[in-house]
């Protein structure tokens, strides 16, 4: 009998210690906290306004500390944390956790896979090229996924010192939902204005010496998508390359001589669902009249570095955690506005545009929503069973519960991504002809055969970009410089002096656009403002007797069009046509022929 008691109490003993709580800490911290975004550095001429105001953009709720609490009590041992000795908290980003030793091991291994989800970085890979007028096209390359054949050509002609070159190389690599940039830029400061301080009878001239970029510029925001196999890209890229530096002497003392930056461009702002691994045409433009109509374009490709972290090392009784990437359903893509490029720089916002934006433009799915649809089409009462969570926050969505369950919400999550799969292409191209069209030469289709011919026809400038469905986005190749607009004149007792007044000269062909239908495929609602300004002069002009001295009179050929209504896809439509007069003398008709091209990334 006496054994028998002494093998119950070792026993006993035996099975207190089993389940016996234990404590210990969890740091964190390293992907939990959040970091401010900062923009790129700016390629806009000093002096003039950005299109869209520098700032940094909320693309969704960081996972923070209290969500990570959340996420742990819903998948592991849901219900008993409130149940001494059990305790689980949050403070200053660590976890304390109060469980028996087998339930640590699972909130460990819990972490450490969303530590390794948190944790995987992005890299996007950009190339500027530069073709010869010409080159580009004939390998057949539009905006969008480039198949291997189309890639391989140009490149080609890229390595081929007689059709192109390579400008710059960029990389970026970042968490997912980070936005991060990539510059190839040289700095340089400039004489560019002054400011005039009269004192008693002695005009003085404070020179203004602002710092000029040149380069190439590659701001994005990478995110993860439910599939593995598409990256969601929101980006920024710019390209400025430098021409000969403009010299002005306004004859007129105290000033001197100030210099004018000339600079070649290509911007283009947007979003894209890109596939992983596949090279992508962003953007290409080029015009002419601006060196010598060669063709700029970038290319970019998008990578993961590290593997995610797939099912969590926990099954019990056929059930599994896994967590889903959703940051690229719930960020809010925003809309980026053209620059324009008339002597009316002034930036407008869309309450002062053509374009209508209801509030909810551009707005992702929210955590809520998506547990919402889950919950509907998975069956609202499974996931109340006591051992199933369903939560998504943060840009993740976890799921735990039986595992024919969990797939068939793993299925729901990713049907949503139907909602960011579908973006558009879009072309446009200036044709300028020496006559005006007649009869079957308004074909569209025939008067682009004529322009690449040459045949009475040229192309005067084009342009191709990228964007999301619905998402507003632009393109703009061309280039900048600054010139003397006007003075303002100051006089002080006997002294009088003119304060030189800047201003900036675009030229080449903008394009803003929002597309609206590409998960149709037919026909797509198009919205589009165009600007194509050309034969940009400038020429010395005498403001009168002292003290004013030169200014600069600056010229443009400026054709405009704004189009709204239902576009067939991929057929080239007129959407504008005018006239203008060369700098020779002749009258030209121009017509604006534009392409969209609903895609879709799979």
């Amino acid at each position: 009998m006496r054994s028998a008691l002494v093998f119950l109490a070792l026993a006993g003993l035996a099975g207190a210690q089993e389940i016996r709580a234990v404590s210990r800490s969890y740091d964190i911290r390293s992907f939990t906290r959040g970091r401010q975004e900062e923009p790129a550095p700016s390629l806009e001429v000093p002096g003039e306004p950005s299109a869209v105001p520098a700032g940094s953009e909320d693309w969704f709720r960081v996972l923070d500390a209290d969500s990570v609490r959340s996420l742990l009590a819903d998948a592991i041992e849901p219900g008993t944390w409130d149940t001494p000795p059990n305790r689980l908290e949050e403070y200053k980003g660590w976890i304390e956790v109060q469980a028996p030793e087998a339930t640590q091991e699972r909130v460990a291994a819990f972490l450490e896979t969303l530590a390794r989800r948190c944790s995987t970085r992005i890299a996007v890979d950009a190339e500027v090229l530069e073709f010869e007028p010409g080159i580009l096209e004939a390998t057949g390359a539009g905006a969008g996924v480039l198949d291997p054949e189309t890639e391989r050509a140009i490149r080609e002609a890229a390595l081929d010192p007689a059709r192109g070159k390579l400008v710059a190389a960029l990389r970026t690599l970042s968490l997912a939902g980070r936005r991060v940039h990539a510059a190839d830029v040289r700095q340089s400061r400039l004489l560019q204005d002054f400011d005039i301080e009269i004192a008693q009878g002695a005009a003085i001239a404070d020179p203004i010496v602002p710092r000029l970029l040149d380069g190439s510029v590659l701001d994005v925001v990478p995110m993860s998508t439910p599939d593995p196999g598409v990256l969601l890209l929101v980006f920024r890229f710019a390209c400025a390359l430098p021409e000969p530096l403009r010299i002005f002497d306004g004859n007129t003392r105290p000033e001197g001589r100030m210099q004018q930056p000339a600079r070649r461009v290509l911007r283009a702002k947007g979003a894209l669902p890109c596939p992983v691994g596949r090279t992508v045409l962003l953007a290409a433009g080029g015009s002419e009249g601006v060196a010598g109509g060669r063709t700029l374009a970038v290319l970019v490709r998008a990578t993961r570095v590290a593997e995610q972290a797939g099912d969590l090392p926990y099954r019990r009784d056929g059930r599994v955690l896994r967590i889903v990437d959703t940051g690229g359903l719930v960020a809010t893509v925003p809309d980026f506005p053209a620059p324009r490029i008339d002597f009316d720089t002034v930036v407008r916002d869309d309450a002062g545009s053509n374009f209508v934006v209801p509030e909810e433009r551009g707005e992702g799915i929210s955590g809520e929503r998506i547990g919402e649809l889950v919950r509907a089409s998975t069956g609202e009462e499974a996931w109340d069973d006591g051992e199933s969570a369903l939560v998504c926050q943060g840009g993740l969505c976890l799921l735990a519960g039986p595992e024919p369950r969990v797939e068939a919400a793993e299925a729901v999550v990713a049907s949503l991504l139907q909602l960011r799969r579908a973006y558009v292409a879009v072309d446009a191209v200036a044709v300028a002809l020496e006559t005006a069209p007649r009869g079957e030469a308004r074909d569209p289709a025939t008067l682009l055969d004529r322009a690449r011919r040459r045949d009475g026809a040229r192309i005067a400038a084009a342009v191709h970009a990228l964007g999301l469905n619905g998402q507003r986005f632009h393109a703009w190749s061309g280039a900048e410089t600054l010139f003397v607009a006007s003075r303002d004149v100051e006089i002080a007792q006997e002294a009088g002096a003119t304060d030189p007044v800047t201003a900036g000269l675009r030229q080449g062909l903008v394009i803003d656009v929002r597309a609206e239908g590409a998960a149709v495929g037919k026909r797509l609602r198009v919205q589009l403002r165009a600007q194509m300004a050309s034969e940009a002069a400038l020429e010395s002009l005498p403001a009168g007797n002292a003290p004013g001295g030169e200014l600069q009179r600056a010229s443009l050929g400026l054709f405009t069009a704004l189009n709204d209504g239902w576009l067939e896809a991929r057929v080239w439509t007129a959407v504008a046509e005018g006239t203008r007069t060369t700098p020779e003398g002749r009258t030209e008709t121009v017509i604006l022929l534009f392409r969209v091209r609903p895609l879709e990334t799979r």
